[in-house]
């Protein structure tokens, strides 16, 4: 099923999106969940248990880490293409992948001092409001990636907002999940937040495959225009708001073991 939708999304535009081979792929996507589906909740040992992920904090907490899948795949690809790509793009910046990796190396350590820090907010404020406040500075991140984007510095700074946003969204999750299921069911629930968000990026791999085809010619090479780009940033800042917006409807305090309050 999800081979089939990765395949819609990225083969799309070239087959047509009313072609005999994209209305196929849609096809065994639908068909597919709709025998999937029925058979988990049958199932007395189901690999999924559907229940509990239709719980509201289970379901809302899966449906962010689907968007902020998505929106973090955009982040990571398009500052390496920017850096890389030919400055005769009007956007590419020309340098080699080693220069390019540099540019981006701070903010992986940065993080890396930036866990205890998401620890101290899940521990003091909870994953409600970390989640916001990870998403919102998402949203700024993207903003600044929309608008500047003229040196390695600039794009720099905003894919290391956005970077530090979305790894504050992601460390939040599993406390989200933890606190909305029974202990016995934490593992399964949490395994499926991690493929909710896998499917988020493939998707979204699929998606910037899509737009990197390429619509503009160069010294004989074919490269996608700005606004294409900037169009799925876009997208991406919107995913982020929905986050925020996810978020405000989760249970405003939760306790570990599947209680909540103001659910």
């Amino acid at each position: 099923m999800i081979a089939a939708l990765l395949l819609v999304i990225s083969k799309g535009r070239t087959w047509g999106w009313t072609s005999a081979p994209s209305l196929a792929c849609v096809a065994v996507v639908v068909v597919g969940l709709a025998l999937w589906i029925p058979f988990e909740l049958r199932s007395a040992n189901p690999l999924v248990d559907l229940r509990s992920t239709l719980r509201k904090p289970v379901m809302l907490t899966n449906v962010s880490g689907l968007l902020v899948g998505f929106s973090m795949f955009v982040n990571n690809l398009f500052a390496m293409q920017q850096l890389q790509l030919p400055p005769a793009t009007g956007y590419g910046m020309g340098l080699s992948v080693s220069e390019s990796a540099l540019w981006l190396f701070p903010i992986g350590i940065a993080s890396v001092f930036l866990s205890p820090v998401n620890g101290y907010l899940l521990g003091r404020f909870g994953g409600r409001l970390v989640l916001g406040i990870g998403a919102g500075i998402a949203i700024l991140g993207f903003v600044i990636r929309i608008f500047a984007y003229g040196s390695p510095l600039e794009i720099t700074i905003g894919y290391s907002v956005t970077t530090l946003g979305i790894s504050m969204a992601y460390a939040a999750m599993p406390m989200l999940i933890m606190s909305a299921v029974p202990q016995s069911e934490t593992a399964s629930a949490n395994g499926f937040n991690a493929l909710i968000r896998m499917v988020g990026t493939s998707t979204s791999s699929a998606t910037v495959a899509a737009v990197l085809a390429g619509t503009v010619l160069i010294e004989g090479v074919l490269y996608p225009r700005w606004s294409e780009i900037a169009a799925v940033n876009v997208l991406a800042l919107v995913l982020m708001v929905s986050v925020v917006v996810l978020a405000w409807f989760l249970p405003r305090y939760a306790r570990p073991g599947g209680s909540t309050r103001g659910s």
